[in-house]
């Protein structure tokens, strides 16, 4: 994927985020993943993220910055919402 696609992709994914779809993860996040430096699987995060906005219901990603660097991706986020 170019730098272009990629950042097309995940600002799509901060928007499924942020509309709270997390039945539609699938198509952004592998089955195995990360969290907090930690082997995970989606479930795991998923669990978190909905947990999250069930503590805060209008949760908001704010994207901020995205960078790229071979097939690494940083992002810098910030969240907001009314506990």
């Amino acid at each position: 994927m170019s730098d272009s696609d990629l950042r097309t992709f995940y600002r799509h994914y901060v928007e499924a985020l942020n509309a709270h779809q997390f039945d539609g993860m699938g198509a952004f996040i592998n089955d195995r993943t990360t969290l907090n430096a930690e082997p995970a699987t989606r479930d795991d995060l998923l669990a978190v993220q909905r947990k999250d906005v069930d503590a805060v219901p209008d949760l908001h990603w704010e994207l901020q910055e995205l960078i790229f660097d071979g097939d690494r991706l940083a992002a810098r986020l910030v969240n907001t919402g009314t506990p």
